[in-house]
Order: structure tokens, then C-alpha cells, then sequence
């Protein structure tokens, strides 16, 4: 596992495992060299991976930005309209547009980017706090749709291909221990869960009623405007590590991702100081050694939980 910025080299092995974590799926153009920048060149910075490491690795754009370089970035088109409204100075186009990076001079992974700009811990120093942020008319109609009082959103699951099974089982509680955080408490747990759910959904309404709020009409998984949305509106997230935690890190929005036994299910979340995400400032990282299972996890989490 890496921590900060070590081994980001190696890290370019991804494309080399078996089965290959990513695919070299970018346009026939000379890489991004160190050389490169400052020289005002058109790039295409090209998508891969998951939602949730094309988000984080994007926090890294404004830096390539900043150089000089005219950026083209793909963004899954879900997310389009968030980064031109979030993102000055970068030209954001929808992954698979044949059309997209016509002109460009040179080529560079999403994932690559921290070989430029994050290799060491102080490099982190110049982490954006946030760089999205969510439509405010639709921050505003969801909040009139919440309950009064205090709303976290949370999610607990991670969906994953076949062939990354055992991984989403890591990366996934049950809804039900998730009830720890509003225990004895005004505290409503507004749901922006994605995926076939409606089974633990079900189950934890009749356990417990009225404690799990959904927003009318969100999709969570075609509506990715309308769940940073929801996470503005609450304030406040608590999670598994699936792209909810980078969608709340990337707006800025206090978030707590949980994982067992002090084993993060990716090199990001080890990337910490003082308990923090280096890569997302608001988010807090919290999964003890001596956490077995989930329900000691979140009513330890509870324990402490702000309102």
C-alpha cells in the first residue's frame, strides 16, 4: 500500500496487473513529461478507473492547470456539469466524445497526475478544500424536502464488478448498524445509497421507523447533481468508502469514512494527519485496529458522533 506520494512510479503498474486495475484507453499522443509543463501545451487528460478515483485524482487538475497547460479533462457526464461550474480555466468534456481531444499535443491518465504533484506529504499542503460545489437551487429545494433538525447522509455499500467482489464486501456495512448514529438522538439518516437496496431499506423501516429519510425522486446512481445536493443540503456525512466519500470530500462537506480493522481498502485513505484526509481536508478517516465488525465500529462512532 502507498502512503502520500511514494511509489507514484510503480503506481504506473496498474495498467500491468492481472487483471489490469486500469486500461491505457487514451488518445495516440506523446505522455505528459516534466519537460512539458510551463510550455503552455494542449493536453488530454484522459478518465479511467472508478468514479470515485477519477474524482480524487481531479483534485489534482487546477495544479496542471496552473502551470500553463491548457487542460482538456474527461469527467464521467454525470459530473459535467458540476466541474464547468465548479473549475475556471479548464476545458471538461464527457468520457467516450471521439471528438474530444482534438488539437491536444500530449496525453496523461487522471491517475497519474500525482507523479507531478503529489510524491511526498508536504506536497499536500496545496489540497483543495473544495473543489466542487453543488447547484444551489437544488441544494436549496432538497433542504425544504428534509426533515427540521439535524440530517447526516450516509451510504453504506460499495457496488463492484465480479471480478472486485471480495473488495466491496470490505467496503460495505450493514444499514442496520448504521442506526448507532441517531440513537437517542434528534438526528435523521437521509439515505443516498445507490444501487439494489431496497431489501436492507425495507427491513430497517420496520425496525426502525421514520429514522431513514430518502430524497423524493433521486436516483443516487444516474443523479450524481442530485446526491452532491443532498450531502450540501445535510452538512454532514458518515460512509463506507464508495464515491459518496469522494463526492462529499470534493464539495468540502465534514464526512466520515469507516472501514474495519485498520485496513483501508485503498493507498488514498491512508494518505492521513491527525485522523484527516490529506487528499480531502473535511473528511475524517476512521477504521481502529481493534474494530472487527461493523456494529462495533459505528456504535464507537457514535460515541463521539457530533451533532
Amino acid at each position: 500500500e502507498m502512503r502520500f506520494g511514494e511509489g507514484w512510479d510503480g503506481h504506473e503498474d496498474r495498467f500491468d496487473t492481472d487483471p489490469p486495475q486500469s486500461e491505457r484507453r487514451g488518445p495516440a499522443l506523446p505522455p505528459l513529461s516534466l519537460e512539458d509543463l510551463g510550455q503552455h501545451r494542449r493536453v488530454a487528460d484522459w478518465s479511467e478507473q472508478g468514479i470515485g478515483d477519477q474524482v480524487l485524482y481531479s483534485t489534482l487538475l487546477p495544479a496542471l492547470r496552473d502551470t500553463g497547460t491548457r487542460v482538456v479533462a474527461e469527467v464521467d457526464p454525470r459530473m459535467l456539469a458540476a466541474y464547468r461550474r465548479s473549475v475556471p480555466g479548464i476545458e471538461f468534456v464527457a468520457t467516450a466524445d471521439p471528438a474530444s481531444f482534438t488539437g491536444c499535443e500530449r496525453q496523461l491518465a487522471i491517475g497519474s497526475l500525482p507523479r507531478f504533484f503529489r510524491r511526498d506529504a508536504a506536497s499536500f499542503a496545496s489540497q483543495p478544500v473544495a473543489l466542487l460545489a453543488a447547484d444551489p437551487a437544488r441544494v436549496a429545494a432538497i433542504r425544504a424536502q428534509l426533515p427540521k433538525g439535524t440530517c447526516v447522509a450516509i451510504s453504506w455499500r460499495s457496488v463492484q464488478r465480479a471480478a472486485r467482489a471480495n473488495r466491496g464486501a470490505r467496503k460495505s456495512a450493514p444499514l442496520e448498524s448504521l442506526a448507532a448514529l441517531a440513537r437517542d438522538r434528534d438526528v435523521k439518516l437521509v439515505d443516498v445509497q445507490y444501487g439494489d437496496v431496497e431489501g436492507e431499506r425495507a427491513e430497517f423501516a420496520r425496525r426502525h421507523p421514520g429514522l431513514l429519510v430518502r430524497v423524493p425522486g433521486l436516483d443516487a446512481f444516474s443523479d450524481l447533481e442530485g446526491v452532491m445536493a443532498a450531502i450540501a443540503a445535510c452538512g454532514r456525512v458518515v460512509t463506507t468508502s464508495n464515491v459518496v466519500a469522494h463526492l462529499a470530500g470534493a464539495l468540502g462537506v465534514p464526512a466520515t469514512v469507516v472501514f474495519l480493522g485498520g485496513l483501508a481498502p485503498f493507498h488514498y485513505w491512508n494518505a492521513v494527519r491527525d485522523a484527516r484526509s490529506l487528499w480531502y481536508p473535511s473528511v475524517e478517516v476512521a477504521g481502529e485496529a481493534a474494530w472487527r465488525d461493523w456494529q462495533e465500529a459505528f456504535d464507537a462512532l457514535s460515541a463521539g458522533f457530533d451533532r
